[in-house]
């Protein structure tokens, strides 16, 4: 539709399962696969389960709905972080690779990712952006040796997860290493108690926290139009 001289306005109309949580992902998303997952905990086989049978059309969804998670935590970490680029970064729940190539793009070539789902490994295996990549899950304990880390990030995956996942991932940053985690709004507040806890324990001190950032703002539904990067020194 021509709206100006040189200027158009693309309408893209779809359609699919409209009444229900999956309509936005794609049509080869049908009833027979399941719901998508919301901020109840779930078990990590129903996780795996979904990721697997989403991942094809993850990425493409994730844009649709105006997701850049990955430049802005990878943003806060450079701006507010001393890190070498040869600092080795473990990538909690990577998906399929957004936030590594967001890194890789800043010159960060020590990239180690780990998720449950192997499908969505398989896509991050193919973008080429991490040294090696790990199948596991972040609610147990993590195929890495204590103090592995400079630095551990984690995009949004605490919204399928307890926080009780943290005593998992801090064992394997150094002393003196740095923790960054992304959580959205319908679930930050499920964590920040426990985060303020450990900082009160002595186990990490706060660095920065952002202000409220856009998470998915086409998505409708509570809570998901905004998230907050807390970044974590481990003492």
């Amino acid at each position: 539709m021509k709206t100006a001289e040189k200027h158009f306005v693309a309408i893209s109309v779809h359609f699919g399962k409209v009444d229900g949580e999956l309509w936005a992902w794609n049509d080869s998303v049908s009833e027979e696969t399941m719901e998508r997952p919301n901020d109840k905990i779930q078990s990590s086989e129903s996780v795996e389960q979904y990721f697997d049978n989403v991942c094809h059309k993850f990425e493409s969804s994730m844009r649709y709905w105006g997701y850049c998670m990955p430049e802005l935590l990878t943003s806060a970490i450079t701006d507010q972080l001393s890190l070498p680029k040869e600092a080795k970064i473990l990538d909690l729940g990577c998906g399929d690779g957004a936030v590594g190539e967001a890194l890789k793009a800043k010159g960060f070539e020590d990239l180690i990712g780990i998720d449950i789902s192997k499908g969505m490994l398989d896509i991050a295996q193919n973008k080429g952006s991490y040294t090696s990549l790990k199948k596991g899950d972040l609610q147990q304990t993590l195929p890495f040796e204590d103090g592995t880390f400079d630095c551990a990030v984690s995009s949004a995956v605490s919204t399928y997860l307890n926080h009780t996942a943290l005593s998992n991932w801090i064992p394997v940053v150094k002393n003196g290493g740095y923790l960054c985690l992304v959580h959205k709004a319908s679930v930050w507040t499920k964590w920040t108690d426990e985060q303020d806890r450990l900082e009160k324990s002595g186990v990490w001190k706060k660095i920065w926290t952002s202000k409220p950032l856009p998470f998915l703002p086409s998505l409708e539904g509570s809570g998901t139009d905004k998230a907050k990067i807390f970044i974590y020194q481990k003492v």
